[in-house]
């Protein structure tokens, strides 16, 4: 099988295109380049400005929630006497934070 110049020189050009090009793509993506993702526009930006009081008033919440279930099982640690009322301080393992368990019960907020 015999590959012509005509054809090695055809994949060579693609490839040093694809190459050249690939920058101005993924530049506008690429967080610190100043400049914000394609799908970004002006009125998203007024859209986000817009929802950060609830944005903030939810992740506040949220850590209010765990702070208020931490003391709480803080208290239930410093009363135990034995290893099963220790056990009784924690029913259930702590979920993973990344797992998304947690978005997804506080997405109906």
């Amino acid at each position: 099988m015999e590959v012509s110049l005509q054809r090695i020189f055809a994949i060579v050009v693609c490839v040093a295109l694809l190459a050249a090009s690939a920058p101005l793509v993924f530049d506008r993506m690429m967080p610190g380049t100043g400049g914000a993702p394609m799908f970004r526009d002006r009125e998203a930006k007024e859209l986000a400005l817009e929802q950060f009081p609830e944005m903030t008033a939810r992740v506040l919440k949220r850590i209010e929630e765990r702070r208020t279930k931490l003391d709480q099982e803080k208290a239930c640690v410093e009363v135990s006497r034995t290893a099963e009322e220790l056990r009784k301080c924690r029913p259930e393992p702590p979920r993973n934070p990344w797992d998304g368990a947690d978005r997804a019960s506080s997405s109906a907020d």
